[in-house]
């Protein structure tokens, strides 16, 4: 699934002016729906080295917890991106919270 999506999100990028194989961050979106979990998941991405904006607090009546952030510069190839989605999903799995999904600024 992970591959689906990320080869939409590359195709859709290059109709707008990515460039392939562009080398830098990728913001990040998980939620949960406890602030203990949400600030757990926080300290295993910034052992990963990524930046944490925040653990945001829920803004209406879903009341999931969000954190967002963004990587170091990486590949945006599909293989690369593929497989760190997978390791977010895991990630978010094992901290009892769910990857949402990613981002870039088409440079």
């Amino acid at each position: 699934m992970q591959r689906f999506l990320n080869t939409e999100v590359l195709a859709v990028g290059k109709k707008f002016g990515a460039k392939e194989n562009a080398f830098q961050s990728v913001e990040f979106f998980f939620y949960s729906d406890q602030e203990d979990k949400a600030n757990n998941l926080a300290i295993e991405l910034a052992k990963l080295g990524y930046e944490v904006y925040d653990v945001f607090p829920p803004k209406d009546e879903v009341r999931q917890w969000s954190v967002i952030g963004c990587t170091i510069p990486m590949n945006l190839k599909e293989d690369e991106l593929t497989n760190w989605s997978e390791q977010m999903v895991k990630l978010g799995y094992e901290c009892d919270c769910k990857f949402d999904g990613w981002g870039t600024l088409i440079e």
